[in-house]
């Protein structure tokens, strides 16, 4: 059985894909709909802010928050998906990492969809997504952050395809209209032609202090081929722009600046790249470790996951965001409009829902007397009574129940923090 070798093993006896110059695709090595497409999803983390419905065998990636009532514009300039069959229709109970597979498959065979968990929700995970192969589900045997884990990908895919082109996100956002999703996708897998890096970044809606910002610069016309509308209704994205800089979570009053200016983008955290390219920034802006991985390159499909053991032994966490995203220098980001959320609170999930009249969410036997603008998480079969109480999150689990204002949903990582100090086996 071939070892995985140690860092410092690897410079004296190990033979493995160098670490070359990143490189700009050229136009016939397009990867949209063609086998070269291949999307990574990451699936390693654990929802606390969605406790108790949230667990650490559960977590948020695999639960149904939102009621499915997307928007699909028929009137969309919809690309087709790799086969001309139609792509399948969300379903009631859809998960969300099962919505975000879903999506992809417009654009990426599901052969070509790798996600990245932990190897304790590796079988949990295959359950939510059966039509994803089992050898695609990547089983990290702890986090540590998504630098890590996009490298592994990364070093996985260019053995199945040196020219592969990527597209990188999480496994748990939401997305209102479809067909805009769909397009700006695509319009961010060709613009890997023109940068080496592009990211997808949302037209804010409100001044918002829980996301990422990106400040953007001039156009970048010749950056796609796929048709720009510059109308606000248009389903598709703007054309690409360069990157001027991100910047972290603001405070209020900065957010109500950027949302003026209308100079400034959410950060998504999706990201589009060739893997070569991805492999080289991570080499160039986290050496160590880029070396670390190297092993990874030629070792059998048989020995990957004892590999990734040795490895991920030595790894310090780090994030793609902050250890290269924010290092490089040959980006783009493609603006877009098709109703983002990251689903970050109870708040988040509330405003999402379909409500009634009274803005509370709805949901099967549940009774409303003189209450307003309540989210109720609760087993579909158990009534539940709200009396006289206004703007309140109410999730009942059977061995946890949580009541909190809606404008305080944040503090739910606190709850579990607390919580973990007396009894940390579920939580």
């Amino acid at each position: 059985m071939q070892q995985c070798l140690p860092v410092d093993q690897v410079r004296h006896g190990f033979q493995a894909r160098p670490i070359v110059a990143k490189t700009t695709p050229s136009a016939h090595s397009l990867p949209v709909q063609t086998s070269q497409a291949y999307a990574v999803i990451m699936a390693g983390g654990s929802g606390t802010r969605f406790w108790p419905a949230s667990r650490k065998g559960h977590p948020k990636q695999l639960l149904s928050l939102v009621q499915n009532h997307h928007v699909d514009n028929p009137g969309a300039d919809r690309p087709s998906g790799p086969s001309d069959a139609p792509q399948p229709a969300p379903t009631a109970a859809e998960t969300l990492i099962g919505a975000t597979v879903r999506r992809l498959r417009a654009l990426v065979d599901p052969s070509n969809i790798l996600i990245v968990t932990t190897e304790a929700l590796r079988e949990a995970t295959q359950q939510a997504i059966p039509d994803i192969p089992s050898e695609n589900i990547l089983g990290e045997p702890a986090g540590r952050n998504t630098a890590p884990c996009l490298g592994w990908a990364c070093q996985h895919i260019l053995r199945r395809d040196p020219e592969a082109t990527v597209a990188a996100l999480p496994a748990d956002q939401h997305v209102v209209d479809e067909a805009a999703f769909v397009h700006t996708l695509r319009a961010a897998f060709e613009a890997t032609q023109h940068k080496r890096i592009v990211v997808v970044g949302a037209k804010p809606t409100r001044p918002d202090t829980g996301y990422g910002y990106i400040e953007v610069g001039d156009s970048l016309e010749a950056a796609t081929t796929v048709e720009i509308s510059e109308t606000n209704t248009s389903p598709g994205p703007r054309a690409p722009r360069e990157v001027q800089r991100f910047v972290e979570k603001p405070n209020l009053e900065k957010a109500k600046t950027y949302l003026e200016t209308g100079n400034y983008l959410w950060n998504t955290g999706m990201f589009f790249f060739r893997a070569s390219n991805m492999v080289a920034s991570i080499g160039e802006h986290l050496p160590q470790l880029a070396q670390q991985l190297i092993p990874l390159a030629t070792v059998p499909p048989e020995e990957e996951q004892a590999c990734i053991q040795q490895i991920y032994d030595q790894v310090t966490p780090v994030s793609i965001d902050h250890g290269v995203i924010e290092k490089e220098t040959s980006l783009a980001v493609i603006p877009s409009e098709f109703g983002w959320s990251d689903l970050g609170t109870w708040t988040t999930a509330w405003e999402l829902s379909e409500k009634d009249t009274a803005q509370n969410n709805r949901r099967p036997r549940t009774v409303h007397l003189d209450s307003r603008g309540n989210h109720i998480s609760a087993d579909p079969q158990k009534w539940v009574a709200m009396v006289g109480v206004t703007d309140l999150v109410v999730v009942d689990t059977p061995d946890a129940l949580l009541i909190i204002p809606r404008e305080q949903s944040q503090k739910v990582r606190d709850v579990v923090d607390a919580l973990k100090e007396q009894e940390s086996k579920s939580l």
